[in-house]
């Protein structure tokens, strides 16, 4: 044989020796290697171990429930409601209270919020010890009423505003869940925007103090 082709035939033997001698100490699929050079399996948890755990962003907290607290009512056995009906006159500028009729039916329940506006009526009704009960307001019943009268025109040709006259006597009446033990009715005329919690006196001015006989 020649020189040249031993040579070649060596080389080649070497390189297939160098490629089974790698094959042979590189680990299997699923194997791994511990402290003393031992092939373990690669089990799940091995490679929980080797994957990278990535933080995980907060998760933002669940808003609260708003608190809802109901208007307080009572309730008959037969589902009706029980509504105290409180009917105020207003004669000569003197308010009286002219009735406080309990009445049963299927009263609907008020959407969102009590209206409170400056110019309203706020009445409350209140126990012996002038604690408040319960409240509603109503529109005053001696508010002008301002409407557009289209047969008087201003000077640039629109409807000059006519404010009607109130007649002598005003009714008017407040309907608030009974609530035992109401011994007085007091009448605000409000001068703000922000509900008063039953605690605390509205802002306003104080028309009446009446018993509810």
């Amino acid at each position: 044989m020649p020189k040249r082709s031993s040579n070649a035939l060596i080389a080649a033997l070497a390189l297939l020796a160098l490629v089974l001698l790698t094959v042979w100490f590189l680990p299997a699929p699923g194997i791994t290697h511990d402290a003393g050079g031992q092939n373990r399996p690669q089990t799940a948890q091995t490679k929980a171990e080797a994957s990278p755990v990535l933080p995980t962003a907060p998760q933002p907290a669940a808003p609260p429930e708003a608190s809802v607290q109901p208007r307080p009512a009572l309730v008959l056995n037969g589902g009706k409601s029980v509504m105290q009906v409180y009917r105020l006159a207003l004669r000569g500028g003197v308010i009286s209270l002219d009735a406080a009729d309990r009445v049963e039916g299927d009263f609907h329940r008020r959407r969102g919020p009590m209206t409170w506006q400056p110019g309203m009526w706020c009445v409350r009704v209140l126990d012996a010890s002038h604690r408040a009960l319960a409240q509603e307001t109503s529109a005053a019943p001696d508010e002008p009423c301002v409407v557009l009268d289209p047969n008087v025109a201003t000077s640039s040709g629109q409807p000059q505003a006519a404010r009607l006259k109130l007649t002598d006597d005003v009714m008017t009446q407040v309907r608030m869940p009974a609530t035992p033990g109401a011994k007085w009715v007091k009448i605000y005329r409000l001068a703000g925007s922000q509900p008063a919690a039953l605690d605390v006196e509205p802002l306003g001015q104080l028309l009446a103090t009446l018993p509810i006989p």
